[in-house]
């Protein structure tokens, strides 16, 4: 990816950025302390670069030609240091969404700032936060989900759906096999009352033998998919408790869908291949 904040040139204009709103005059507490606020952002954005380029690549895609216009020394309006508040407070958000810890103390002051604050912000600003505070989760989901790696999974998924299918075929044939076997072995019987043909009851035995057969590969294999319906989310339970993965916001939970989505497949084929087999347990006792 192509560095956006960590450049010197972006590392210039967010400087004279600062220093044009440190310089404005405040007369309101409400001025005073957005001004401090987007200083704070810049800084932050000036002191760690690198976290800013990898935690916020929805909005530099979007809006960040935005944040590298430089603010005009003569012609700065308190509407556009309301907009330019409601852009920096977009990165901030997305930088929360990612990052697998809440966000420092001043930065957290921010957020709520703005939340406490909005109708003091001019239209256009307000527009930006509720849209920050209320859609950006979703459109962050969204940007993250067609990302390549969860298309990957999604593949995975499809995968895993084209092998139930498979699965499904093998079943209806292996019934359809049993069901054959069942009225072969009444004919033979048949013809063992009839003739008194002893080779016809061996046959009869061997395929008797391979119907168990078959059952007991069938009740190994719906037990592996039990195991594996268990797995995902043991895992993901394991990695909690030992502290791999934290879950110490709302946002963090997303870490997790993954697992569940994984768990619900396997569940999906368990149940499916349990019915199946219990469906032949069924017509073996009728037999």
């Amino acid at each position: 990816m192509t560095p956006f904040f960590d450049t010197n040139e972006m590392h210039e204009t967010l400087k004279l950025n600062a220093k044009q709103i440190h310089s404005l005059e405040e007369n309101t507490d409400f001025q005073r302390e957005r001004n401090t606020h987007c200083i704070t952002i810049i800084n932050s954005m000036i002191k760690n670069p690198q976290q800013w380029d990898s935690l916020t690549p929805f909005n530099i895609n979007n809006i960040g030609r935005f944040i590298s216009i430089r603010l005009s020394d003569e012609k700065t309006s308190e509407e556009d240091i309301d907009s330019y508040f409601a852009t920096l407070f977009r990165f901030l958000m997305e930088l929360y969404f990612y990052q697998n810890r809440d966000l420092d103390y001043d930065l957290l002051v921010i957020k709520n700032f703005a939340l406490n604050n909005r109708d003091a912000f001019g239209s256009e600003a307000q527009g930006q936060i509720f849209y920050t505070l209320n859609e950006m989760p979703f459109s962050l989901m969204r940007f993250k989900f067609n990302s390549d790696d969860i298309q990957h999974f999604i593949k995975a998924a499809q995968a895993e759906k084209s092998m139930s299918v498979l699965i499904n075929g093998w079943d209806s044939k292996i019934a359809l096999h049993i069901t054959k076997v069942a009225e072969l072995k009444t004919k033979l019987e048949e013809q063992e009352n009839a003739y008194n043909f002893v080779g016809l009851y061996s046959g009869f035995d061997l395929l008797s033998r391979n119907k168990n057969k078959e059952s007991k590969n069938a009740f190994w294999f719906t037990l592996s998919l039990g195991v594996l319906a268990l797995f995902p989310l043991c895992l993901d339970v394991f990695l909690v408790y030992k502290g791999f993965v934290k879950v110490d916001s709302i946002y963090s939970l997303f870490t997790l869908v993954p697992a569940f989505t994984l768990t619900f497949i396997f569940i999906y084929y368990f149940k499916t291949s349990l019915s199946n087999y219990l469906k032949n347990i069924q017509t073996m006792r009728k037999k």
